[in-house]
């Protein structure tokens, strides 16, 4: 009889190498806008390693905490609040039209959030005219990783046989979409390929 598997340590690697391996590669991309691929997937992938840590440990996490905790509070630059409006600049301004939301402060003025693919200006630097808060995405990428190698780390270290997740994520990740109220279209779709 073999001995049961740790379903959590073997999702987080997976999830692990999906995303580093995504980053990196998009990363060699040697021509300009690449940059906002690899940001979003940095951006997302710490929304589903929060996700998945919270489904090891009964936990709750907003979308942005890991990405706050890992990637922007260490700088001490910017406080929680600050690194949540980033978040969301980047993850929902890049996933929804490609391009970064600007964050807009309660007296009208409005930050360009800079995804910088060079090494030109400091990483969370600021720029006042006009206003801009670049993300040096070299640096974005080294501190992703490490994250996923420190939480790979703990998730290993804390390993026991027969550990699950908790039954949301595999809900979760299980999910499907379902065809709009008239499938026909994939009916017709699925006969003419002969499945």
């Amino acid at each position: 009889m073999t001995e049961p598997t740790d379903d959590a340590l073997e999702e987080f690697k997976v999830l692990r190498e999906r995303l580093k391996a995504g980053a990196r590669r998009v990363m060699e991309i040697n021509r300009k806008h690449p940059h906002y691929v690899a940001a979003v997937i940095m951006a997302i992938g710490c929304e589903a390693v929060g996700r998945l840590l919270t489904a090891l440990d009964g936990g709750s996490r907003a979308p942005h905490e890991i990405f706050v905790k890992d990637l922007v509070r260490p700088y001490k630059r910017l406080d929680d609040e600050m690194g949540q409006d980033l978040f969301d600049a980047i993850r929902n301004g890049i996933a929804h039209r490609f391009d970064t939301k600007p964050i807009e402060l309660k007296d009208g003025r409005q930050i360009r959030v800079i995804v910088n693919w060079g090494e030109g200006r400091p990483h969370l630097g600021v720029r006042h005219d006009p206003l801009e808060i670049y993300v040096n995405l070299f640096q974005m990428q080294r501190d992703f990783e490490a994250m996923l190698d420190r939480y790979r780390d703990e998730v290993r270290r804390t390993s026991s046989p027969g550990r699950q997740l908790a039954e949301a994520w595999y809900r979760e990740w299980r999910a499907v979409t379902y065809a709009k109220d008239s499938d026909l279209g994939w009916q017709r779709f699925l006969r003419k390929e002969g499945t």
